[in-house]
């Protein structure tokens, strides 16, 4: 596979020697009559422009490059205007195009509409086989399979760049696009909006390698897991995505991880849903890690004791640096882990996070999360533990702030589920600060009860004053308390205008939002 990708790199770099440039019209009056044709006749390194228009019936469907490293783009670089109708179904099955002969980066398809493409097992609009070809600005529009409604890849390493996956059905896996075995898939400033699977209702990938980046997932479904993204035994780097308004009928509203191992980094999670994991359920084997995320209006439920509003976790993943903000769930409104998992948060924010239990995180059955430099502030548990409710499970905090619940206490334990804390500040918090299971520890490991001095509460700054005692200048036995450092001075830290817990109205969360802009 290697040495196919290598000399298609080779192909696509070295000049060509008398390479030309043919014209394909939609009624045949071109170079050639027809998108194949034009293929057939062409050599490596040549174009093939396609004029506005669109092409449809035998030789501008079904097209094969042959392993020709050249080029089929639209002339005017405007898809919307340039469509490949494959006029496809069930009982005359067609697609777009077949990179099935080993074809590399070099083989381009570039600013194209491709539509209508249905009937076929794999690929509705584009199929590859052991190839690597390049797929540049184009649109996916309405193209439906068994897998990969849109495009279907096995083996092979493709790219695909600025292309748009919307209205495309997968009955299977992979309603907009579907990996299998992929070495090393690049998927670059790619747009996935309202497409359809039963997993992974964007895209599927399964025994693969992936590096996405600057991609976007909107409104996507799935009848069961991953209403964007599905990510069985593969390795996954997500970079700088957004998804929001995905859903799931059962797991993953935006991402279903499963065995395998994923990192995404500077990622945005708004508004999705499922029964668990509003945004992401994890299950990934070898470990998933979140770093500089944004998880803001996720929402889980259906089941009294299923949640996970953000994130509901079976393994045990890594969480940096990531905010959580207005999510909600039955248990856990931003995090939910179980089964002996142990998921660890460092320096994360969790803010107006809502559950019945666990506004924050809810741990049981054996689990054992630990939260080090996390600032969690009103968030609210109608039933129990505002911040963190830890059942038949053990949860550490360390140089944690938990303040200013709007209801429920700072920290609950039910069954045998314990919770230990050093260098923390517990204040202001509705249902109690230093209770319960809790009770005997203010006073000893550092822990302290003082009001943290957030710069800014309400306009959702939460660095500290220098003068906070979570400033590491008035706590040197602990160093820095929280999430976030100093950030002013002691007199302009604003009086509160209302009780804890209340946002003024008008106030606004916009400073931490932009962060992550």
């Amino acid at each position: 596979m290697w040495r196919k990708a290598t000399l298609g790199l080779i192909l696509l770099v070295l000049p060509s020697v008398g390479a030309e440039t043919w014209v394909v019209r939609p009624d045949g009056s071109g170079d050639f009559p027809t998108i194949q044709s034009a293929i057939s006749g062409s050599s490596n390194g040549d174009v093939i422009e396609l004029t506005d228009g669109v092409f449809s019936g035998l030789g501008n469907r079904d097209i094969n490059f042959f392993g020709k490293a050249l080029a089929v783009r639209s002339q005017s670089h405007d898809p919307r205007v340039c469509v490949i109708d494959c006029a496809g179904s069930v009982g005359s099955p067609h697609r777009g195009f077949r990179f099935v002969m080993g074809e590399g980066p070099g083989s381009v398809l570039e600013a194209v509409t491709i539509t209508h493409g249905a009937g076929v097992e794999t690929g509705g609009a584009v199929l590859c086989e052991d190839a690597s070809p390049t797929l540049r600005g184009c649109v996916f529009e309405d193209n439906a399979a068994r897998q990969g409604g849109a495009v279907f890849c096995h083996w092979g390493e493709p790219r695909l760049e600025d292309c748009v996956f919307t209205g495309n059905v997968a009955t299977d896996h992979g309603g907009g696009l579907c990996l299998h075995g992929c070495g090393g898939a690049v998927v670059d400033g790619c747009e996935f909006t309202s497409n359809h699977a039963v997993n992974g209702a964007a895209a599927f990938v399964q025994f693969s390698d992936l590096r996405m980046s600057g991609c976007s997932f909107s409104g996507n479904s799935a009848s069961t897991c991953g209403g964007a993204f599905y990510c069985r035994a593969s390795s996954s780097f997500l970079d700088r995505c957004a998804f929001s308004a995905n859903s799931a009928s059962a797991s993953g509203g935006a991402v279903y991880c499963q065995d395998g191992s994923s990192l995404l980094d500077r990622c945005t999670f708004t508004a999705n849903t499922a029964i668990t994991g509003g945004a992401v359920h994890c299950e990934a084997e070898y470990g998933s890690e979140f770093v500089n995320c944004l998880f803001t209006g996720n929402s889980a439920g259906g089941y009294a004791d299923q949640g996970g509003g953000a994130i509901f976790c079976r393994t045990s993943p890594g969480i940096r640096a990531c905010v959580f903000d207005g999510n909600s769930a039955p248990y856990g409104g931003a995090i939910r882990c179980t089964d002996e998992s142990h998921p660890t948060c460092t320096g994360c924010t969790f803010v107006r996070n809502e559950a019945y239990c666990g506004g924050a995180l809810a741990g049981r059955s054996g689990t054992a999360p630990s939260l080090l430099a996390c600032t969690l502030v009103r968030n609210a548990a109608s039933g129990a533990g505002a911040g963190i409710f830890a059942w038949e499970g053990t949860v550490s905090l360390a140089n944690c702030i938990v303040a200013f619940s709007r209801s429920g206490e700072a920290v609950f334990c039910g069954g045998a589920g314990e919770a230990t804390l050093a260098c923390c500040d517990v204040y202001g918090n509705a249902g109690g600060d230093w209770v319960g299971c809790l009770g005997s520890q203010l006073g000893s490991e550092g822990n302290l009860s003082a009001d943290p001095q957030f710069c800014d509460l309400e306009q959702g700054d939460f660095t500290v004053s220098e003068d906070s005692p979570c400033a590491p200048g008035h706590n040197p036995e602990c160093g820095l308390i929280g999430a976030w450092p100093v950030g002013c001075i002691a007199s302009t830290v604003p009086d509160d205008d209302g009780p804890p817990g209340e946002t003024p109205a008008g106030g606004s969360w916009g400073r931490i939002k932009n962060l992550f802009r």
